[in-house]
């Protein structure tokens, strides 16, 4: 099996400390953002600040439909398409 390779950063010290500010959230708001995430999946829509719903279940089934579930241990499909006819 192979190693993880940590590689540099590619973001500038300014960009990588926005990073760490956006994601400095305290544990309770992110388990909200987590639950509030699932329930939008299950649901099939979610509310905008502003009031307004957005109907995303066609694009939530898709992605259902289209999961692929791999075994540990199995190889990967490979991405890789025909760009040559």
């Amino acid at each position: 099996m192979s190693r993880l390779r940590l590689l540099p950063c590619l973001d500038s010290e300014l960009m990588a400390a926005h990073r760490r500010q956006e994601l400095d959230v305290p544990a309770d708001f992110a388990g909200h953002l987590g639950h509030s995430a699932v329930e939008a999946a299950r649901a099939g829509f979610y509310f905008t600040k502003s009031g307004q719903k957005v109907d995303w279940s066609d694009a939530v089934s898709a992605a259902w439909a289209a999961k692929l579930s791999i075994d540990p241990g199995t190889a990967l499909p490979s991405n890789r398409r025909n760009l040559f006819c």
